[in-house]
C-alpha cells in the first residue's frame, strides 16, 4: 500500500509517553496527516475502527509490548503500514519486527525527516 496522499490520511500515533505523542501529532499535522493518539497496545488496536491508515508504533507499552501490538494489528489489518519505534538499539528487536511485518524500525532518537520520508513511500 502506497502512503502517498493528496487529502490527510489517519495515522495512528502509539506510545505511552505523551511528550512523545504530543511532538509526533505537531509533526504529523506538518506533513498532512489526521493523526489520533493511542497509549497502549490494547487501544491501538481498539483505534483501527477509525479508518487508520498507518501506524507508527512503540516498542515498548505498558500492557502489551509493540512485538505483541504488532501482530495484532496485522492480524486485524494485514496490509496496514506500521513504522516501529524504540528506545533500545538491539538488532534482534529490529528482525523480530520486520518479520512480523513492521514496514520499518526506527531507534530513538530518529529525525522526524526520516520518519515522515518513510511514511510517505
Amino acid at each position: 500500500m502506497s502512503l502517498t496522499r493528496e487529502d490527510q490520511a489517519n495515522l495512528l500515533i502509539v506510545d505511552d509517553d505523551e511528550t512523545i505523542q504530543r511532538l509526533l501529532v505537531i509533526a504529523a499535522k506538518d506533513n498532512g496527516w489526521r493523526p489520533r493518539t493511542a497509549g497502549t497496545g490494547m487501544s491501538a488496536v481498539a483505534a483501527l475502527d477509525h479508518g487508520i491508515e498507518a501506524v507508527v508504533l512503540d516498542h515498548g507499552l505498558p500492557d502489551i509490548d509493540g512485538l505483541q501490538t504488532l501482530e495484532r494489528l496485522r492480524e486485524a489489518q494485514p496490509d496496514l503500514p506500521v513504522i516501529m519505534l524504540t528506545g533500545l538499539n538491539d538488532a534482534e528487536t529490529a528482525v523480530r519486527a520486520l518479520r512480523a511485518g513492521a514496514a520499518d524500525y526506527l531507534t530513538k532518537p530518529f529525525e522526524l525527516k526520516r520518519l515522515f520520508d518513510l511514511l510517505r513511500q
